[in-house]
């Protein structure tokens, strides 16, 4: 398995979700994870909120936003371990299937 680039898809998923919940409350979204995932879970905090149900807790992926950035695909193999990446990829996972998954079965996307 190349570590590295399934850490760096995983973070990629979390970006994407972030933005799917963003573009729900906004009709727009932008930015990379930082940021987006940021403003994601302020849209998903409000009283009014469509997203709210899909999102819990304080992060949306917490291990991956704590070590995933837009630049990791330049970097060279073998900065990513093993368990690490692992990690990554069932966050992201889990948090496709609280969201995403969920949102389009209530036909929300």
């Amino acid at each position: 398995m190349r570590h590295d680039g399934a850490a760096y898809h995983a973070g990629y998923v979390v970006e994407c979700v972030a933005k799917t919940i963003v573009q729900l409350e906004r009709g727009h979204a932008w930015g990379h994870l930082g940021d987006v995932g940021r403003v994601a879970l302020c849209l998903a905090g409000l009283p009014a909120s469509r997203a709210a149900r899909y999102v819990s807790g304080p992060s949306l992926a917490p291990k991956v936003e704590a070590g995933w950035t837009s630049g990791m695909r330049y970097r060279p193999e073998g900065r990513i371990a093993a368990i690490d990446a692992g990690c990554w990829v069932a966050e992201a996972e889990r948090l496709v299937a609280q969201s995403v998954d969920r949102m389009r079965l209530d036909g929300l996307i």
